[in-house]
């Protein structure tokens, strides 16, 4: 998660009150952040969004370009505009894209790492981890459960 520059610094009281919310009135403040634990909890979603941009090439679609807009991807990937929208979203809130004057591009990050060909490819490893980790650890409470 990134600051916005609006944001509190995490593990500040301001942070862990906007995090927590009213329930702060009721008990004072907590001795520690619960900040890392929010950001353990939305990582289904952040490895989503990489994966899913993986898979239908986003990476691909935007190294060396000047950026392209929501709508440009929309018609390149064939599909409409607002799932565009939201992964592109997610994928500039986790650091992989930057959006600079309304058209997204890939991050330093995402452009050395993620863009297929390049010597440093890591989408074998996204893929991997999506189709075969990633449904197994999906049932790890069930796998607790009946050993």
């Amino acid at each position: 998660m990134h600051n916005t520059g609006n944001q509190a610094a995490a593990g500040t009281p301001t942070a862990t009150k906007a995090a927590v919310g009213s329930r702060v009135a009721d008990h004072g403040l907590p001795t520690v952040s619960p900040l890392p634990l929010m950001e353990l909890s939305i990582g289904f979603w952040s490895f989503k969004a990489l994966a899913t941009a993986q898979e239908v090439d986003l990476f691909g679609r935007l190294s060396g370009t000047g950026g392209r807009t929501v709508d440009e991807l929309a018609g390149m990937l064939g599909v409409d505009q607002r799932p565009v929208e939201l992964l592109v979203t997610a994928c500039a809130s986790i650091g992989l894209l930057e959006r600079r004057d309304g058209r997204y591009v890939n991050s330093a990050l995402a452009d050395e790492f993620l863009v297929p060909g390049k010597a440093y490819d890591f989408g074998g490893w996204v893929q991997m981890l999506d189709r075969r980790l990633y449904p197994a650890w999906g049932r790890l409470t069930e796998a607790v459960r009946t050993n």
